[in-house]
């Protein structure tokens, strides 16, 4: 009986250190993807859709300096699956496509939101006590930013 219970407490032990440590290794990794993503998005979705010629930081210019677009939420929607989505979250736009599967919370909860104004969700997410999401979470929804909502 005690090789029993000794045998159960090394294999949860073993898996909940598993867990850790993978869990860390995946947040490295989706912190390495979103800083090398970040750079080909933003060059892909800018343009010069604000007819303002300063190249001063402002609400619609991007990281770059060049102006950054706005979309409609029936521009958004029309991104509304797991092989194109976008969603909309706090009047900003994001391309969220490459990083569904990445998601720690299930592909499910982002998929759900596609093409639509995702602020509440995101906000509140699906968790007892409606936790929001940590500020690294923020930081890398940055790295999907394609422009304002208009």
């Amino acid at each position: 009986m005690k090789k029993i219970v000794l045998i159960v407490t090394v294999v949860c032990l073993s898996f909940i250190g598993y867990i850790f440590v993978a869990g860390f290794w995946d947040k490295q990794q989706l912190e390495k993807k979103a800083t090398t993503r970040q750079a080909s998005q933003q060059s892909s979705y800018t343009g010069s859709t604000n007819s303002s010629s300063s190249t001063e930081p402002n609400s619609n210019t991007g990281n770059n300096g060049s102006t950054t677009k706005s979309f409609a939420l029936s521009e958004v929607a029309q991104h509304s699956n797991s092989k194109d989505c976008w969603l909309a979250i706090n009047g900003k736009v994001y391309d969220v496509t490459k990083y569904i599967y990445d998601h720690p919370g299930g592909a499910s909860e982002i998929i759900d939101s596609c093409g639509t104004d995702a602020t509440t969700a995101f906000k509140t997410m699906n968790r007892p006590g409606n936790k929001t999401h940590s500020s690294s979470a923020n930081q890398m929804l940055a790295d999907y930013f394609i422009g304002n909502l208009k």
